[in-house]
């Protein structure tokens, strides 16, 4: 209910969880916190962090000023097999851990991928090197030590630990888990065999939620460093309420009950909603881009709209959509790390990717707009130019043609060398006037000398039909001179 288990089952055993007007879990018969036929209670402080939890391994927890631990104490119901874990925080950062059991305390500081030994308030020496690798992958060794490499599953809980004596420096075995297969969580990460308190070390192990670097704290009860708050996996609750009073349906659960689809490595925001966030921010960049690409095509088109309050408005919404990624950036980040820093790194980045991708864009939009318009206007004007010299060309033909035509007038070109003449002008391949009356003078002088030939010839025919048949060359000579005054008549007419 409300994202909360309110019962379930453990190896066949069924339990329930109460849970008050609040919200907050109060009490549980879970056999892995409360024991064979137990019941489990836990009391709250004023402002709502789970103080104590009985059970066969009670806890004891006190707090900083907000929900960040500074002591867990897990101890059996006979006072023995106590594992004590102490955190010194400095502005909001853990900077010293301490583990402390029965016979041995110790203590470890962090500095970056280094945990070093801490004896009497001083460096005594490195305890382990434990750095990441892409995937979620890490590397812990220690000097004089071999390297194991534990890689994790896709819920990114710890899978298996490989050793690799390359990345080490010694045969001794490394810190923080044996290699092999890691023991097996379920979806809440609670552990599927019973955890040991035997063998603790102030250097944690990776287990669940080890791709995001989370620790596991020493102690049956397998309690995880989720960033800004610990979590219970047997109970599948935080133990300290929501920071981000409206991040989910209720303050202390974990997914909203969907550990399977979701996870909440921060303590602040599953990852549901960061994924969301995360859409928002890229459809705020995307957003930036087309303003910026829409401006510098306008721009190019020298719409003078542009002048006035448009333009405005296109910086406006360009300012607006880099301040939106910045934003989105900055809750998303922030919702899956406690370090302020990062998130308005975030934030930052985004908003400067957002307004120098609106630059690119913008010069990229008037760039490729004034090439696509002077490619128009190439087209245009070769396309006009095309049409004009055409048109030349073809009336080039036509005078070619005419001039034919005033050769047959003037009985220098045979009427029917005229005609072949004429289709031969038709199709030349000129591109050109030029090229046409250069093609159109070589049809020409062909065209005298045939023309002289027929000529020739028909007046020889002419002379010897006039002496063998005098006649019939009156005759034809008559019906010339008819054909002639007809087309004269119909030509006047």
């Amino acid at each position: 209910q409300d994202g909360q288990r309110t019962g379930g089952a453990r190896n066949g055993v069924s339990y329930a969880s109460c849970y008050d007007a609040r919200g907050r879990q109060v009490s549980t018969t879970d056999p892995t916190v409360a024991g064979d036929d137990g019941v489990a209670e836990l009391t709250h402080d004023g402002l709502g962090r789970v103080t104590r939890l009985s059970g066969p391994r009670a806890l004891a927890a006190q707090w900083s000023a907000g929900t960040q631990l500074v002591k867990l104490d897990e101890i059996s119901a006979d006072g023995s097999g106590l594992v004590s874990t102490r955190w010194d925080s400095f502005g909001g950062e853990i900077v010293d851990k301490t583990v402390q059991t029965d016979s041995v305390s110790s203590t470890v500081r962090y500095a970056g991928v280094f945990i070093l030994d801490i004896e009497e308030g001083a460096v005594a020496g490195t305890s382990a090197i434990r750095y990441s690798l892409p995937g979620g992958a890490s590397v812990t060794t220690a000097p004089g030590a071999s390297a194991t490499l534990t890689l994790p599953g896709i819920d990114g809980s710890a899978l298996v630990r490989v050793d690799v004596p390359a990345l080490g420096s010694g045969g001794v075995a490394a810190p923080g888990g044996d290699p092999g297969l890691v023991s097996l969580a379920g979806p809440y990460g609670e552990p599927l065999t019973s955890p040991t308190t035997a063998a603790v070390s102030p250097v944690a192990t990776l287990g669940w939620q080890a791709s995001a670097g989370r620790e596991t704290v020493a102690g049956s009860a397998a309690i995880v460093m989720m960033g800004d708050r610990p979590y219970h996996p047997a109970l599948g609750a935080f133990l300290a309420a929501d920071p981000l009073v409206d991040s989910g349906d209720n303050l202390y659960s974990y997914t909203s009950g969907d550990p399977v689809n979701f996870h909440d490595a921060s303590g602040q925001e599953e990852n549901g909603a960061m994924i969301t966030l995360g859409v928002f921010t890229g459809v705020f960049l995307l957003g930036t881009f087309g303003s910026g690409y829409l401006m510098g095509k306008f721009a190019a088109q020298g719409r003078n709209f542009l002048a006035g309050k448009a333009k405005k408005f296109g910086y406006v919404g360009v300012a607006l959509s880099a301040v939106g990624a910045g934003t989105t950036a900055y809750v998303a980040v922030k919702g899956q790390s406690s370090d302020v820093g990062i998130a308005v790194g975030a934030a930052v980045g985004a908003a400067a990717v957002a307004m120098v991708g609106g630059g690119l864009f913008a010069k990229w939009g008037y760039s490729r707009t004034t090439r696509l318009i002077e490619a128009r206007l190439a087209r245009e004007r070769a396309a006009a130019a095309a049409a004009v010299a055409a048109e030349a060309v073809q009336q080039a033909k036509f005078e070619a043609i005419g001039l034919l035509a005033k050769g047959v007038a003037g009985g220098k070109i045979h009427p029917q060398v005229a005609t072949a003449a004429a289709r031969m002008v038709q199709g030349l391949p000129a591109a050109t006037r030029a090229e046409v009356m250069a093609g159109f003078q070589e049809i020409r002088i062909h065209s005298r000398a045939t023309s002289k030939a027929m000529f020739r010839a028909e007046m020889e025919a002419e002379a010897a039909l006039k002496v063998s048949n005098p006649e019939a060359y009156w005759t034809s000579r008559l019906g010339v001179h008819a054909i002639e005054e007809v087309s004269e008549t119909a030509s006047i007419l």
